[in-house]
């Protein structure tokens, strides 16, 4: 696993995922800037859980801009292979309109 901080754009609408009466988890997919020649954004699955897991799911919609510090997994099957975005703390970004 590898720690990152990212810029990230929300592409959809995070869903809250109750796993026991103590653990919640929230899924949303983002999107960030690639710089691979072509391609414009690299999107990645974005997984929290816990209190970070309610403040995006309460506090944020899609197309809202984070700061994400959280950690890059890579996982790899037999059939694919695919990275998600472990996402252990949050921060707002507010653009200027």
């Amino acid at each position: 696993m590898q720690h990152c901080v990212l810029t990230v754009q929300i592409i959809t609408w995070p869903k809250k995922t109750v796993v026991s009466s103590k653990e919640i988890k929230s899924h949303f997919f983002v999107k960030l800037p690639n710089a691979k020649q072509g391609e414009e954004y690299y999107y990645l699955n974005a997984i929290s859980k816990g209190r970070v897991a309610e403040n995006i799911y309460n506090s944020y919609e899609k197309g809202d801009y984070l700061l994400i510090e959280g950690y890059i997994l890579n996982s790899v099957t037999s059939i694919t292979s695919s990275l998600s975005l472990l996402v252990s703390k949050e921060h707002p970004v507010f653009l200027p309109s």
